[in-house]
């Protein structure tokens, strides 16, 4: 039987194999020696419980996973959380023994996702296995196996933004709750979690700005608002909260369904965000301010956009030619 104590935070944390399965739990103990205490008595209770399964299964690994690493990340509620359940769900009744480098690769070439998501998906499931074989939950080779699976090489350089009548359709195939969370994402360039997250106190209408405490990269910013988002925004006075409570699968399934009444091809909700840059970019903004607007630190991210504004020129020239 293997026993063990450690502290985590606060507490003393318990961890034991009896029988082939694995346990853990926390003491709620500050100090070693009453945690010893503590875990005597746990283990005697453990002894004398029934044979169980012999193996944990990968659902029980996503919540230890949660409980000592998952939940003290900076992305916990903005992706990982989500990313989880999903996972969870998708392999609840499988035995961690039994999740193989060809299961995992089968399941993501399935999810319909893209390549970067797919990246996600597995370097999470690389973390689970990686701290369980830490935490003698799984064996080292069992985490070796996992690492089999290779990485997508990912291309970040995807533009895809809406024509005039595109925008047009896309809006108005939209239902009443979804369209200002679309139209806001249009006009601001605002990522989806930084719309649900959004609150009275960040956003100053006199000076037409939101000021974000915490974005992607970590640090704050502003986003500066049109008239048009502006309006959007008075029509959510009132609220108590976030103004837009919604999560990402409510967003998911709505924003998927007007993409369909629209008739669009290829296109997400993050791709807003490429329109948006990509209209300023055709009237020939900088790129340094382009990467202001978007938050990037270093306008290295916005030169994928840096051909929308030469086409823009080389059509004015064309006109010479009329």
């Amino acid at each position: 039987m293997a026993v063990g104590l450690r502290k985590r935070g606060k507490y003393f944390h318990m961890y034991a194999k009896v029988r082939g399965r694995y346990y853990q739990k926390s003491s709620r103990m500050t100090k070693l020696q009453d945690a010893i205490v503590v875990r005597d008595k746990w283990l005697t209770k453990l002894r004398g419980q029934p044979r169980v399964l012999e193996a944990p299964l990968f659902s029980e690994l996503c919540d230890i996973w949660a409980d000592r690493v998952g939940q003290h990340q900076k992305a916990w509620h903005k992706s990982t959380k989500h990313s989880l359940e999903i996972l969870r769900e998708a392999f609840k009744d499988v035995y961690a023994h039994n999740i193989t480098a060809e299961t995992i690769r089968k399941w993501r070439s399935k999810r319909g996702v893209s390549t970067v998501t797919q990246n996600r998906y597995t370097t999470l499931i690389f973390s689970i296995f990686r701290h369980a074989a830490e935490w003698g939950l799984v064996d080292e080779h069992q985490f070796r196996e996992i690492k089999r699976v290779k990485l997508h090489r990912e291309n970040n350089q995807r533009v895809r933004y809406l024509t005039s009548s595109e925008e047009k359709r896309l809006l108005k195939a939209c239902d009443e709750v979804l369209k200002p969370v679309v139209h806001l994402a249009i006009l601001t360039g605002m990522r989806r979690g930084e719309i649900f997250a959004l609150r009275w106190s960040a956003i100053d209408l006199r000076n037409s700005v939101v000021r974000l405490p915490d974005s992607k990269s970590g640090k704050p910013r502003i986003v500066y608002l049109c008239k048009k988002a502006k309006e959007i925004l008075k029509k959510r006075k009132g609220c108590i909260g976030p103004l837009f409570p919604y999560g990402n699968n409510w967003l998911h399934k709505r924003f998927r369904k007007a993409v369909e009444k629209a008739k669009l091809d290829d296109f997400r909700f993050h791709d807003l965000r490429h329109h948006f840059a990509s209209m300023l970019a055709k009237k020939g903004i900088s790129d340094r301010k382009l990467a202001a607007l978007l938050g990037h630190s270093s306008t290295q991210m916005v030169q994928r956009y840096a051909h929308l504004s030469e086409q823009d020129l080389k059509n004015v020239v064309g006109l010479l030619d009329a």
